[in-house]
């Protein structure tokens, strides 16, 4: 009596559709030529063989093997699939995987056994010690029998281990790759590992009183000390010609001011955009160049014959930025100038604090003016510290971060 073993069986690859029917085609012509493999009268290899000959009563030979445990048939059956199917590589995998987890048990089993055999030699007056287990690189053993690289191997034990099962099903019928779902799965990882940092830094700020949460210093941004580093300084700087030495100041303090990790964002007017630039190039590395869409008609710029609908956004920090990827494109809805004719309005800030800043970092202002800034920082949930130089301004500012 041949027996069919579900734990054998699940060991074993299933053929597809076109496979199994290429395989009974075959059987119903030829007969079965090859024997059924059998250990204690359980089939090891040949379970499609046996399927198609008992419902069309084929005749079929058995060969039986040697096993001294169920342990050692499914290492058999795996060897056997390996070296004999051409199959997907997650597959492989899985089977790989299998063999050596049984084979650390086996291992196991047998230091247990030694082990034990030693203490009852000790219990006689010997004086044999037990020997530790040797230790395993399981994943540089399976890359060795793949053929693999450790970080292919690494990856496909993400998968296994996250993979939906549905996914699974893809990978070993060859309809995805391990590379395209591991990384699938890192970007969700990454995704909520975000959601859960940004979730802790809105409770860390909430936690805070809101007079914590910002300060506003009276005084030259040329000269006001601070004793913190920030990861962002984001400013609106004047933009007639007799303030570009304001630029090479913020550039030369940014170096104090801004963490390693950290952006320094200044907006500024086109005019002399040539000339800012070469200004502050000098002290801080160019990082990317953004649009600031600006509402309503174009503004026209008398002495270039241009109507200009947009200001730039410049961008410096070095390479250690590893902050959200954001887009270089920001836009105000409405121009707000009740406060101050260089003011900025809330929803053109919000557009640049929000594709740049988490919750919980750090934003200074260094020409604060109205506050603006600030409150863009406080409803993303940020810290806020502003530089402004006119104390009536500053005075207004903190006025409209405390009620906000």
């Amino acid at each position: 009596m041949i027996n069919i073993d579900e734990e054998f069986r699940s060991l074993i690859p299933p053929l597809t559709e076109a496979e199994y029917k290429i395989l009974e085609e075959g059987v119903l012509k030829e007969g079965c030529r090859e024997p059924l493999t059998i250990w204690n009268n359980i089939i090891l290899d040949g379970h499609h063989r046996y399927k198609i000959c008992t419902e069309h009563n084929i005749p079929f030979k058995t060969q039986e093997i040697e096993l001294s445990s169920r342990e050692e048939a499914k290492v058999w059956i795996i060897n056997n699939q390996l070296g004999r199917r051409s199959i997907p590589d997650f597959v492989k995998f899985e089977l790989v995987y299998k063999k050596k987890k049984i084979l650390l048990e086996m291992g196991r089993e047998k230091m247990a056994e030694a082990g034990k055999m030693g203490r009852e030699i000790q219990l006689g007056g010997l004086s044999t010690i037990d020997k530790p287990p040797e230790s395993h690189d399981t994943r540089e053993e399976i890359a060795k029998e793949l053929g693999w690289s450790t970080g292919k191997v690494a990856q496909a034990e993400i998968v296994w281990k996250k993979a939906p099962e549905e996914i699974k099903e893809k990978l070993r019928k060859n309809d995805m790759t391990i590379h395209k779902v591991y990384a699938e799965i890192k970007k969700k990882d990454r995704e909520e590992q975000l959601e859960e940092e940004k979730q802790k830094a809105i409770e860390t700020v909430n936690s805070l009183p809101h007079s914590d949460r910002y300060r506003i210093i009276v005084g030259d941004m040329a000269v006001v000390e601070l004793k913190e580093q920030f990861d962002f300084i984001i400013s609106d700087p004047p933009y007639p010609y007799e303030y570009l030495s304001l630029y090479e100041t913020l550039a030369k303090r940014s170096k104090e001011w801004l963490k390693k990790s950290g952006l320094l964002i200044v907006m500024c007017g086109q005019s002399y955009l040539d000339e800012i630039f070469g200004i502050m190039t000098k002290y801080v590395n160019y990082y990317w160049i953004c649009a600031y869409l600006t509402p309503g008609k174009p503004n026209p710029l008398r002495k270039r014959n241009v109507n200009t609908s947009w200001k730039p956004v410049l961008v410096f920090g070095n390479d250690n930025y590893k902050g959200k990827t954001f887009g270089d494109v920001f836009k105000s809805d409405s121009a707000e100038k009740t406060l101050h004719e260089w003011q900025q309005s809330e929803s053109g800030m919000m557009s640049i604090v929000k594709q740049f800043c988490r919750p919980g970092q750090s934003i200074l202002d260094p020409f604060c003016g109205t506050g603006t800034t600030g409150v863009a920082a406080l409803k993303n949930n940020c810290i806020f510290t502003g530089i402004e130089i006119d104390e009536k301004v500053a005075a207004l500012a903190k006025r409209r971060l405390a009620n906000d």
